[in-house]
């Protein structure tokens, strides 16, 4: 094996208790949508189902509710954005009663209730609420139209939860507020209509340190997988609970070649990058086709043999090439190669994001999922 993802079931379980710790007695979604985030579903579905403290997992859509009832998961599946009405109409009434569908606007609404009506099945469903982030969802005018269409539809679609979702809870608590505000004043407005036995739910990892915002249940999300939305949260959690989060996903492969190459010579396309003295270069068997950034070239670094080597050239769609000069000596073809995740030198997704432009969640969630995870 060249190039592996390994996940730590122990960090897993850690961030689990460390947010278990913040929410007390409300229920807890592991978010596993996006091949988890890009750590693998199956690898932490299956971890997640075997704890006790995990009460559902959220997935993106209906596709990915239908692989991990597949795979054996018995806990609730939450689909959180997506509703595939032709693979609804697939389903069957037993992976009806564990899968939850999203209802978010008034067609698709009506498009699920034919198909119900029509195969006989009746389906629990959560409505999404847009509070603010201007995504999915019913706005506020629409509710009185929405409860009309859930009273005529209660043979077929039960309401199991009214949700929303938050546009700034890392950088602004007054419009996390006004939007949880929203959410309530919706609540309110079902149980004048009728509707009880429901819950809600709106919290995310970077919600949760605000209690006002947990509600029935909270979205583990980037949290379950030990990273953070931004510094602030993290300082936050820890004073909290007096832990940090645990990241819980390292990725490795090994170098397929080394060579010394004469000064002057140049390295990768576009020959971005001349050596000035002879120069011990390694080949990674990685690049951009499975998620390690292009705009890495000349820029990233990775470990090897404890020591941090940097990234030289341009990345290409299947290799990448970094200086071993610093350990020219014992370097050599079959050594781990450490992109990304805890080593001597840890290589986080916060500073790769932060050498490319972008977020730690799109750092991981790119990591091609046809490289396999492996359980630790």
């Amino acid at each position: 094996m060249l190039t592996w993802v390994e996940i730590s079931t122990s960090a897993l379980a850690h961030n689990i208790r460390v947010f278990k710790k913040l929410i007390g007695q409300k229920k807890l979604m592991a978010v596993v949508k996006s091949n988890a985030y890009g750590h693998g579903m199956s690898v932490v579905a299956g971890v997640c189902e075997r704890n006790e403290s995990v009460d559902a997992l959220g997935v993106v859509s209906v596709d990915e509710a239908l692989k991990l009832f597949k795979e054996g998961i018995k806990k609730p599946i939450i689909v959180l954005s997506i509703l595939d009405v032709e693979q609804v109409a697939k389903m069957t009434q037993t992976q009806l009663n564990q899968i939850r569908l999203p209802l978010y606007e008034m067609a698709t609404g009506r498009k699920l209730l034919a198909v119900l009506k029509q195969k006989g099945l009746k389906a629990r469903v959560h409505v999404k609420i847009d509070t603010g982030t201007t995504r999915i969802g019913f706005l506020p005018y629409q509710i009185s139209e929405l409860l009309v269409f859930l009273q005529s539809a209660k043979k077929f679609i039960s309401l199991e939860a009214l949700y929303t979702h938050f546009a700034d809870a890392e950088d602004s608590i007054n419009f996390t507020l006004k939007q949880n505000k929203i959410l309530l004043e919706t609540e309110n407005l079902f149980k004048k209509a009728g509707f009880i036995n429901f819950y809600t739910h709106s919290a995310c990892t970077a919600a949760v340190c605000s209690a006002d915002t947990h509600r029935g249940m909270i979205r583990l999300g980037l949290g379950l997988y030990g990273l953070n939305p931004n510094p602030k949260t993290a300082a936050l959690i820890q004073k909290k609970t007096g832990k940090k989060l645990l990241p819980a996903l390292s990725w490795q492969s090994r170098l397929i070649q080394v060579k010394t190459i004469p000064k002057g010579s140049t390295v990768g396309y576009g020959r971005s990058f001349k050596v000035s003295k002879p120069t011990t270069i390694g080949v990674v068997p990685v690049g951009y086709y499975d998620g390690y950034d292009r705009k890495l070239s000349n820029k990233g670094r990775v470990v090897i043999r404890g020591t941090v080597c940097p990234v030289v050239g341009r990345v290409c769609m299947n290799l990448t090439m970094v200086d071993v000069s610093k350990i020219s000596k014992t370097a050599k073809e079959g050594d781990i190669v450490t992109l990304l995740g805890n080593s001597a030198l840890t290589i986080s997704a916060e500073s790769l994001a932060h050498t490319i432009g972008t977020i730690n969640y799109e750092v991981v969630t790119r990591i091609n999922p046809a490289l396999p995870r492996i359980k630790l």
